[in-house]
C-alpha cells in the first residue's frame, strides 16, 4: 500500500470530515488527494465518425441536451449529481475544452456509489453498432475506480429515459440490463487507466433495429470519503458508430426485350450480404426511377425493412413491359441503413427494347347515306394482322368520336381485349343513323397494346349524309272538301300527294266512320314520288255525311287534315203502269200502226 493511501485511510478512520467537500475547493472534481491540476495540452475536438449516430465531447452545457444524470448511491454525498462538467481540471480533456467526470463525493462515508449518466435518445440501434469513448483516473492511481457502460432498449417509446429505468437502489440496473463495457470490474487500485484510454464495445443480441440509450455508470462498492475505494474519473469523446455491413448488388445491368404492352419474364437483381458481417444488412427501400420507370416493375415487390443475414442473399425479380417501340431505360436503387456496397453497387441499370406487331386498318373512310332516324345497312372497318407477326395483335378498345359520334355505332360492339392472330383479320360493322338532315361526320379509333399500323391506320373517317322526305298535299291541308250525290249512289273525292324531298316517304290516311279510304298508305319515292288517295261515302237516306280525313306523314311534319261533307239527295219519282193499263197501251200502239199503214195505202 502506498504511503499516501495509508495516510488517507488512517485520517479517514479518525474523522471523515477531514475529507468532506468542505475541505476542498470543489467537491465535484477533486481527488481524494486534494485538488488536481495536471499540466496538459488542450487538443482540438475529435472528429466524429462519418456516420456516427451520437457524438458528444461535453463542450457546452452540462448535461448535454437530452442527457440525464442520476445519483442512486446508497447515500448522497456532497457531489449530489455525481456526474458533472469538467474543464481543464482536474486534468486536460482528451480533446477540446470539456469532459464529464464523477468522484468519491457521490456518496458519503463508506457506501456504494452508483452514479448514472444517460445518453440522449438513440434511434435505429443495430447489431454491430459500436460504442466508443475515452476515460481515465488520477495519476498515480491510489484508490480503485470502476465504470460500467450499459445499454437499454425501449420497451415503449422513450422508456429508457423515464424515471425508474435505472432502478432505484445503488445496486439496481433497471432496464439497462446489457453490459457493454466494465472498466476495472475487480476494483484493483491500479486497474483503471491513469491516462486517457479508448474503450470500444460492439452491440450484439438485438432482434432488429431498436431505439434506446446507453448509460455510463460510476459504480464503486466501498466507496466514498471513508471507503477503501473510489477517487475520480472522467470520460470524453463518446460516439455511437453504426455498423457498416458489406454487401454486393449485381449485376450492373439487366437487359430486356419484349412486345409493347406485354410483360416479359422477370430477371433478378441480387443482393448478397457479406459472410463476415456481424449482423444483417438492412434495406429501408428500393425504387425504380429514370426516363421510362413505368416500364419496369418488381414482381412481386419486396417487403421493407429487408434484412439480409450475413452470408445470405435476396433476389429482386423485375419485369419489363415496353410502353412504346424502341429503347427504354430506368434504374434500380436500394437504400440501406447500415450497409456499404462491395463488388457491385446501386444503381443497377435497367435497359429494354420495345417491339411491335404490325396490322392494317382499312378503308381510310366509310361513307353512308340514309333517312334521318333510320339505321342504314352496316359497312365494315377491317383490321388485318400481318402474317409475319410472332404473336396476336391485342386491341384494348375501340371508340367513335367526333362532331356527330352519336350517328354512328359499332353493331354489334366487339368484345375486348380483341386478339387478332398473325395473318387473321376482323371486321368491325358500323351503322349510320342520321341525327339530322345534311352532312354528318365522326371517326373510328381503336387502341392496341402491342401493334403498329402499316398500310392503313386509325382513325378511320366516318362520313354520312342525312336525308328526309318532303311531302305535300293537293288540296292543302285544312281545305274543307264537299261533294253531292244521290241516295244509294257512292260519292268520291281524290287527294294528290307528292314527295319533293331527298328520301323516300309515305302517307298513311284514315277517315272517320262513314267514309272509306283507298289506298290507306301511299309510298312516295324521293324527289318525284306522286300518288292519289280516294275518299268515298254512300248513304241510304237523304242528308249530309260529315267527317275528317287524316293523313300522317313520314317526314315528321304535321298530319294533313281535311274536313269532309258529302250530301245525298232523294231520287226522282217514276210513274208505274198496272197490267190492265199495260194491255190498253199495247192496243193503242198497235192500232196506231194499223192506221198508219191504211193511210199509206190510201
Amino acid at each position: 500500500m502506498s504511503l499516501l493511501r495509508s495516510w488517507v485511510l488512517a485520517l479517514a478512520s479518525t474523522s471523515a470530515l477531514l475529507f468532506s467537500a468542505v475541505s476542498f475547493a470543489d467537491a465535484t472534481n477533486d481527488s481524494r488527494a486534494g485538488p488536481i491540476s495536471e499540466p496538459g495540452v488542450v487538443r482540438p475536438n475529435a472528429p466524429a465518425a462519418p456516420n456516427a449516430s451520437l457524438t458528444e465531447g461535453f463542450e457546452g452545457t452540462f448535461p448535454p441536451a437530452g442527457w440525464i444524470t442520476r445519483n442512486q448511491s446508497t447515500a448522497i454525498g456532497t457531489n449530489t449529481n455525481c456526474w458533472n462538467a469538467f474543464t481543464t481540471t482536474p486534468w486536460a480533456p482528451n480533446t477540446g475544452t470539456g469532459h464529464a467526470g464523477a468522484n468519491f463525493n457521490c456518496t458519503s462515508g463508506n457506501n456504494t456509489i452508483s452514479g448514472w449518466l444517460l445518453s440522449s435518445q438513440l434511434t435505429a440501434i443495430n447489431n454491430g453498432d459500436q460504442v466508443t469513448f475515452w476515460t481515465r483516473t488520477f495519476d498515480p492511481a491510489s484508490f480503485a475506480d470502476r465504470l460500467q457502460v450499459r445499454l437499454c432498449v425501449d420497451v415503449a417509446a422513450g422508456s429508457c429515459g423515464l424515471a425508474g429505468s435505472t432502478g432505484t437502489l445503488a445496486t439496481d440496473v433497471g432496464d439497462f440490463t446489457v453490459l457493454l463495457v466494465d472498466v476495472n470490474p475487480t476494483l484493483t487500485p491500479t486497474g483503471y487507466p491513469s491516462v486517457f484510454t479508448q474503450f470500444t464495445a460492439t452491440i450484439t443480441g438485438l432482434s432488429g433495429p431498436s431505439n434506446g440509450r446507453i448509460a455510463f455508470r460510476y459504480f464503486v462498492t466501498s466507496g466514498g470519503p471513508s471507503g477503501a475505494n473510489s477517487d475520480i474519473i472522467s470520460i470524453d469523446d463518446v460516439q455511437v458508430i453504426p455498423a457498416v455491413l458489406n454487401y454486393a448488388a449485381t449485376p450492373a445491368a439487366l437487359t430486356y426485350s419484349g412486345l409493347v404492352g406485354v410483360a416479359t419474364t422477370a430477371q433478378n437483381a441480387n443482393i448478397a450480404a457479406q459472410a463476415g458481417n456481424t449482423g444483417p444488412v438492412t434495406f429501408t427501400g428500393c425504387t425504380i426511377g429514370g426516363a421510362n420507370a413505368g416500364d419496369f416493375a418488381f414482381a412481386p415487390a419486396p417487403t421493407f425493412p429487408l434484412n439480409i443475414a450475413a452470408g445470405a442473399n435476396v433476389n429482386l425479380p423485375i419485369t419489363f413491359t415496353a410502353g412504346a417501340v424502341g429503347a427504354r431505360s430506368a434504374t434500380l436503387s436500394c437504400a440501406t441503413s447500415n450497409g456499404a456496397a462491395v463488388g457491385g453497387s446501386f444503381p443497377i441499370a435497367l435497359n429494354g427494347t420495345g417491339a411491335a406487331l404490325n396490322y392494317a386498318a382499312t378503308p381510310a373512310a366509310l361513307t353512308f347515306s340514309g333517312t334521318v332516324g333510320v339505321a342504314s345497312a352496316t359497312q365494315n372497318a377491317n383490321i388485318a394482322a400481318d402474317a409475319g407477326n410472332t404473336a396476336a395483335v391485342t386491341f384494348t378498345g375501340c371508340t367513335i368520336g367526333g362532331a356527330n359520334a352519336g350517328d354512328f355505332a359499332l353493331t354489334p360492339a366487339p368484345t375486348f381485349p380483341l386478339n387478332i392472330a398473325a395473318g387473321a383479320n376482323v371486321n368491325l360493322p358500323v351503322a349510320f343513323t342520321a341525327g339530322a338532315v345534311g352532312a354528318r361526320s365522326a371517326t373510328l379509333t381503336c387502341a392496341t397494346s402491342n401493334g403498329t399500323a402499316v398500310g392503313g391506320s386509325f382513325p378511320i373517317a366516318l362520313n354520312g349524309n342525312g336525308a328526309s322526305a318532303a311531302l305535300n298535299a293537293n288540296p292543302v291541308s285544312g281545305t274543307a272538301i264537299s261533294a253531292a250525290g244521290t241516295v244509294g249512289m257512292p260519292v268520291s273525292r281524290t287527294f294528290n300527294f307528292t314527295n319533293t324531298g331527298g328520301a323516300d316517304g309515305s302517307v298513311s290516311c284514315s277517315a272517320t266512320a262513314g267514309f272509306t279510304v283507298s289506298p290507306p298508305t301511299l309510298n312516295l319515292v324521293a324527289t318525284t314520288g306522286t300518288g292519289i288517295v280516294t275518299v268515298s261515302a254512300i248513304s241510304a237516306v237523304p242528308g249530309t255525311v260529315t267527317g275528317t280525313l287524316t293523313c300522317t306523314r313520314s317526314d315528321g311534319g304535321a298530319a294533313f287534315v281535311f274536313p269532309l261533307s258529302f250530301g245525298f239527295a232523294a231520287q226522282a219519282v217514276v210513274p208505274t203502269i198496272g197490267s190492265s193499263g199495260l194491255w190498253a197501251l199495247m192496243c193503242l200502239i198497235a192500232s196506231m200502226g194499223l192506221f198508219a199503214a191504211f193511210r199509206r195505202r190510201a
